[in-house]
């Protein structure tokens, strides 16, 4: 039986991703800037406790209630910006959600468009009646993809929370060590702003790491639920072929894998060991056949 494969369009994106990832990063690192230059002007307004330049500067009354306070500021700052409420809960409508959910959905959409293509080409339809009623407007829709849609959303959350939990220290110390060292207000406030530029290298990190493993986890999520639910104990099975994009830039043992045939769960051990890659399907295969 002759079993056909569907690669992605682009050898230099495979995911097809990299529109989306622009758009987090640039979303994130307007955010992110705004939340600096917020700081910026909260730590000009701090007064001095004598403004009269001596021997060591400015001179400020650097206790644990101030530093409260300095701390208490950022963190709703942050939140705020980032989150969309003082307190940094995760709601529904968090802008940062569309990207992971994006990405997610047309993973599941691309695995059963793929199912039935190839399962037609190898002319299994018959054999697989709940192929038939395997859409991808029905499967988003129900209770185990929206659970699955969940766990991404919060592992998005709970990434972003380390994310902003960096920039927190950032602000408090770039204010607390301007004043140990008796820096002007406007010093302060303009090593914060320099310090908000500095971040965009990790807005782009955390946009690229989010949104492609939203991808990855829709692929072999979804590859799996497929397994389960319409193939079962018959010969077939959805497997995933892993993709790296070739460059310059890209590591051996990443190049070495790709095309690797393999079930998701397969691809989920060696990403457990490896940073960075890209994964996309072969979607029938016969279950005698091994990666």
């Amino acid at each position: 039986m002759k079993i056909t494969s569907i690669l992605p369009r682009s050898k230099q994106y495979p995911t097809g991703q990299n529109p989306r990832i622009k758009a987090f990063y640039g979303e994130l690192r307007r955010r992110l800037r705004r939340s600096y230059k917020a700081a910026a002007e909260y730590a000009n307004s701090i007064k001095p406790q004598i403004v009269q330049l001596n021997a060591t500067g400015y001179q400020y009354q650097l206790d644990p209630l101030l530093m409260s306070q300095i701390n208490s500021y950022i963190e709703a700052l942050l939140n705020e910006i980032i989150y969309g409420n003082a307190q940094g809960e995760w709601s529904a409508g968090w802008w940062a959600n569309s990207y992971s959910s994006g990405a997610y959905q047309l993973a599941a959409e691309q695995v059963i468009t793929q199912t039935q293509l190839l399962a037609s080409d190898a002319g299994v339809t018959q054999e697989l009646p709940s192929l038939q009623y395997l859409r991808a407007e029905a499967v988003v829709m129900e209770p185990g993809f929206q659970r699955r849609l969940g766990s991404v959303y919060a592992r998005l959350f709970e990434d972003m929370k380390g994310f902003t939990d960096v920039d927190k220290r950032n602000m408090a110390g770039v204010i607390t060590r301007g004043m140990a060292a008796g820096q002007s207000p406007r010093v302060i406030a303009r090593e914060m702003e320099k310090k908000g530029l500095e971040q965009d290298w990790r807005c782009l990190r955390i946009a690229s790491t989010e949104v492609n493993q939203a991808y990855r986890d829709g692929s072999w999520s979804e590859t799996d639920a497929v397994n389960d639910e319409v193939f079962g104990d018959s010969d077939y099975m959805l497997k995933v072929m892993h993709l790296s994009a070739m460059l310059a830039t890209t590591r051996r043992d990443h190049a070495a894998r790709h095309g690797t045939i393999c079930t998701p769960a397969e691809e989920r051990e060696w990403f457990a060991t490896k940073a960075t890659g890209g994964a996309n399907f072969v979607p029938l295969h016969h279950r005698r056949h091994s990666c």
